[in-house]
């Protein structure tokens, strides 16, 4: 089944596991690419998605969420605390010289 909508709007179901490769990099003014722009400073995606993601796990569902060190780190570890999540860090790659990719999992606490 393909869905056409804004984050979760087309969804009704609950899930045991939402996995998310987000748009997580800032906006590039100069050379926009609506697959990678995750908002001014690029966690403003990730910021919408935590609170809705938890309406649509079953309990003891979990997320597994994709975000860049591009993304302000700190900044996305602080929305997961803030929306209550307990998180597990499942990888850390690094893509080039200034740029890691981290895999988290999330289970609501």
């Amino acid at each position: 089944t393909v869905l056409e909508g804004d984050m979760f709007s087309p969804i009704s179901e609950t899930y045991d596991l939402i996995i998310t490769n987000p748009p997580y990099l800032p906006n590039e003014k100069h050379d926009p690419d609506v697959a990678l722009d995750g908002g001014e400073n690029g966690w403003e995606w990730i910021e919408r998605f935590l609170p809705q993601a938890r309406r649509f796990l079953n309990e003891n569902g979990t997320v597994l969420l994709l975000f860049s060190t591009r993304t302000n780190e700190e900044k996305v570890r602080s929305l997961i605390e803030e929306n209550n999540y307990a998180t597990i860090d499942l990888a850390r790659k690094s893509v080039g010289l200034c740029e890691e990719l981290i895999v988290v999992e999330l289970s609501p606490i």
